[in-house]
C-alpha cells in the first residue's frame, strides 16, 4: 500500500512539473481562450435551457446570458494570465517557466476572478431591447446564491482546464517527437558516412612518385575543439588533463563527479569531489549540456536518443551508457541537440 501511495505521488510530481511549450506569440494563445469562452457559453446554454420553458423569446434570453457569462470568464482569464500574473510575478509566471502546475495556478485564479465579475454583473440584468421586442425580462432564469454557483461551476472548470492542458501536452510530444526523429536521421546519416568504406575514382591515376597524404586523424563524429584548453582533474591518487572532446559524459553520485572519458578507443573513469554545476563551468558550452540534475553529456557522443516509458534516453557512443533526459529539461535539450547536429 504504501509503496502504492509512493508510486502514485511520484507519477502526481512528474505531471505537476511536466514543462508546457506556451507559445510565445499572442494569436496562438487566443486558441486557448477562445475555446475557453465556447466551452463555458455551450455548458451555460444547456444548463440554463434545462430551467426555462421552451419559448424563442425565453430561448434568446438564455443565449444572451450565456454569451456574455462567457465572455466575463474568457476576458478574466485573458487578464490574468497574460498581464495580472505576469506583472505581478515576472519570473513565476514567465511563458518560458510554464509548468502544468502553473498552468492550474493560474487558471484557477482567473476563474475565481471570473466568477467574482460574472456573479456581480450577470444574473440580475435587464436589457431593455431584448425585453421591448419579446415582452421577456433578460434576467437570468436561474437565481442560485453564489456559493451554489460556485459548486455547479467548479467541476465544469476543473474538465475544462484538464481537457485544454492535456491539448497542450498531446501537442507538445508530437512536437517532441517529430524532433527526436530530425535528430535521429541526422544521426543515422552520420553514422552512415563515418561506416562507408572509402571509395576509389578508377578514372583517378596517382603518380607512383607522389606519396600519399594520410587522412586527417580527426573524427567527424566528435569534432575537436581546437584551442580549448584542457580539462584538469585530479583526486588522491591521479591527476589527469583531459581534453573536452575526450569525455562522453559526467554523472554525479553522492556529491563526486564520475567523468567518463574516451582514451585509445576505450572507456575510462575518474572521480573526483567536483559539483556538476563547477564542471560545466570549464567546459566548452557549445559542446556541453546539462541534460539532468545528475547528467552532463557531450553532445558529439550522443549516438541516438530513445523514449522509454514517457522517458527520453541518450545513447552515448553505440549504446554503452543510456542517460535519461529530464522532463524539465527536454524542451531546452532537444532543440540544442538539433541545432549541434545540423551543424556538424
Amino acid at each position: 500500500m504504501n509503496q502504492t501511495r509512493i508510486t502514485r505521488w511520484a507519477a502526481f510530481q512528474n505531471y505537476w512539473t511536466t514543462p508546457l511549450r506556451v507559445s510565445p506569440h499572442p494569436k496562438q494563445r487566443m486558441r486557448a481562450y477562445l475555446t475557453y469562452m465556447g466551452f463555458i457559453f455551450l455548458v451555460i446554454l444547456t444548463v440554463q435551457l434545462s430551467h426555462t420553458i421552451s419559448e424563442v423569446a425565453a430561448i434568446a434570453v438564455c443565449i444572451y446570458c450565456s454569451a456574455k457569462t462567457a465572455l466575463i470568464f474568457a476576458v478574466c482569464m485573458f487578464v490574468t494570465d497574460e498581464w495580472l500574473v505576469r506583472l505581478l510575478f515576472p519570473q513565476w509566471g514567465a511563458l518560458s517557466t510554464r509548468t502544468v502546475g502553473k498552468f492550474w495556478l493560474i487558471w484557477l485564479i482567473g476563474f475565481l476572478v471570473g466568477f467574482a465579475v460574472a456573479t456581480q454583473n450577470i444574473w440580475n440584468f435587464d436589457v431593455p431591447y431584448i425585453k421591448q421586442w419579446t415582452g421577456v425580462s433578460a434576467t437570468s432564469p436561474i437565481h442560485l446564491n453564489a456559493w451554489e454557483e460556485m459548486a455547479r461551476a467548479f467541476p465544469i472548470w476543473v474538465g475544462l482546464t484538464f481537457f485544454i492542458i492535456q491539448s497542450h501536452l498531446k501537442r507538445q510530444l508530437q512536437e517532441e517527437l517529430a524532433e527526436i526523429s530530425r535528430i535521429n536521421q541526422t544521426l543515422n546519416q552520420k553514422h552512415a558516412v563515418e561506416s562507408a568504406p572509402p571509395s576509389l575514382d578508377s578514372t583517378t591515376i596517382v603518380p607512383p612518385s607522389e606519396p600519399t597524404v594520410p587522412p586527417s586523424p580527426v573524427a567527424t563524429s566528435s569534432p575537436t575543439l581546437l584551442g580549448t584548453k584542457k580539462f584538469i582533474v585530479s583526486n588522491s591518487e591521479t591527476t589527469k588533463a583531459l581534453a573536452p572532446e575526450s569525455i562522453s559524459h559526467i554523472e554525479i553520485e553522492e556529491h563526486y563527479s564520475h567523468i567518463f572519458f574516451k582514451e585509445q578507443e576505450a572507456f575510462e573513469k575518474v572521480i573526483v569531489k567536483l559539483s556538476l554545476k563547477k564542471a560545466l563551468e570549464q567546459l566548452p558550452p557549445e559542446l556541453f549540456v546539462q541534460v539532468h540534475r545528475s547528467y552532463a553529456v557531450n553532445m558529439a557522443h550522443v549516438y541516438q536518443i530513445q523514449r522509454e516509458s514517457g522517458t527520453y534516453m541518450l545513447s552515448i557512443d553505440k549504446g554503452q551508457f543510456s542517460i535519461p533526459v529530464s522532463r524539465q529539461r527536454a524542451r531546452t535539450v532537444l532543440p540544442q541537440l538539433e541545432n549541434f547536429w545540423q551543424s556538424q
